[in-house]
């Protein structure tokens, strides 16, 4: 991975295109929760609704169709601590019952009595179990290409790692691309300035990303045991 450029002159231009309007009317935020802080991307007015992403995914992933919603709703993004790569628990593990916890405590930094859930790949997994233990706090709940975590004894987790140790063995962002391809039904047109910077950030933060898929996992029977 050294020697990976970010920029190439010719794509400048398709980057300044990216990011114009990036944010639109939503406001980069973060709440504290027993310490640490944690960011998220709000908006608009209403009851909530709050967007949970996969692994290797973003609050940002969201902007678009939190920017739809906005005239009716109040609309919430969060990184997700170990499916995102720059949010992380710095002690705790990145489990189905922990990560519920947080999402609680999230919920009540929002000062939210209920919410409706908006979940994609392994954020699923979260809403589902967090709806399943705390049904009265959830008013819907939507998903979104949900893996089968549960066949095969954890293969489809196993793959990913795979998957993702697959990224490191050099600067070709086209595993990466692939990887965002397979995981959305209609997949944005990323500019290879910011795969290069998303591959270039994976490679940094491998390690604590594949404990959190692991971690993840492992708990994996917490949410079978609800359905």
């Amino acid at each position: 991975m050294t020697g990976l450029s970010l920029f190439e002159s010719n794509e400048l231009r398709n980057l300044s295109r990216y990011v114009r309007g990036y944010l639109g009317g939503l406001r980069s935020l973060c709440v504290e929760i027993e310490g640490e802080e944690f960011k998220y991307l709000e908006g608009g007015d209403g009851d909530t609704i709050i967007f949970l992403h996969g692994i290797l995914g973003s609050k940002t992933q969201w902007r678009s169709l939190m920017q739809t919603y906005t005239q009716d709703y109040r609309v919430v993004a969060l990184d997700i601590p170990g499916l995102c790569l720059h949010q992380a628990f710095a002690q705790k593990k990145h489990s189905l019952r922990q990560l519920s916890i947080w999402l609680e405590s999230v919920v009540d930094r929002l000062r939210s009595d209920r919410v409706h859930l908006v979940c994609h790949s392994m954020g699923c997994a979260l809403g589902s179990y967090f709806a399943a233990t705390r049904p009265g706090m959830v008013s819907s709940l939507t998903l979104m290409a949900f893996p089968d975590v549960f066949s095969n004894r954890g293969e489809t987790l196993q793959g990913l790692v795979n998957e993702i140790n697959a990224m490191m063995t050099g600067s070709d962002v086209k595993p990466l691309a692939d990887y965002y391809r397979r995981a959305f039904a209609d997949p944005p047109n990323i500019p290879n300035i910011v795969l290069r910077y998303n591959l270039r950030e994976v490679n940094r933060f491998r390690g604590r990303v594949l404990q959190a898929v692991d971690e993840f996992a492992q708990s994996s029977p917490l949410l079978m045991a609800q359905m």
